[in-house]
């Protein structure tokens, strides 16, 4: 894999429309995962793939803000129907239209449940058609009994493929969980 090039942000708060128009094309969205239309390649708007692909990663991360996960056409534009989610003491997701669901549905019932960037990088194979994108992340508000007022970082890592159309989207999302008090 090539090495990362870094794009450092200071304790930034990204706005859920930052980019997304930029990047994905005008069509609506689907009412369910089977008929998903993603968007063509980050590359179409003349952007560095490295940029395209972390700027549509920052996106996604800010429609979680929001609540509108499974809303958010970007996010299902994006995502893989067969993407993977491992996020902390929630079930394994098969499918995009499962984990974002779950998702949303848990931060709905957690309204003080917060993620906010401290850092990012991106590295991108283009060869073996495939990135990821590595983010810390403060997180506060945990969804869990004990957990409301404790803080933490976690590190999601967002991992991309190549279609063989030619189109890049998000295969896995995975939660690392940072250092801190223990959930066991």
């Amino acid at each position: 894999m090539a090495i990362p090039q870094e794009h450092q942000q200071s304790r930034t708060t990204i706005s859920p429309e930052a980019h997304m128009t930029e990047h994905i094309s005008s069509q609506g969205h689907p009412a369910n995962s089977e008929n998903i239309t993603i968007a063509t390649a980050p590359t179409s708007t003349g952007q560095p793939l490295e940029q395209a692909i972390l700027n549509l990663s920052l996106a996604h991360i800010a429609s979680f803000t929001t609540r509108n996960m499974t809303t958010n056409p970007l996010n299902l534009r994006i995502m893989s129907p067969t993407l993977k989610g491992d996020f902390d003491n929630m079930p394994l997701s098969r499918n995009a239209s499962t984990h974002l669901h779950m998702v949303e549905s848990t931060a709905r019932q957690h309204p003080e449940w917060r993620v906010e960037v401290l850092s990012s990088c991106v590295g991108v194979d283009e060869e073996a058609g495939m990135a990821r994108v590595w983010v810390t992340l403060a997180v506060s508000g945990l969804p869990h009994a004990g957990f409301e007022n404790v803080r933490r970082e976690s590190v999601l890592m967002l991992t991309w493929k190549r279609e063989g159309d030619g189109r890049w989207l998000m295969s896995e999302q995975r939660n690392i969980r940072g250092p801190g008090r223990s959930l066991f």
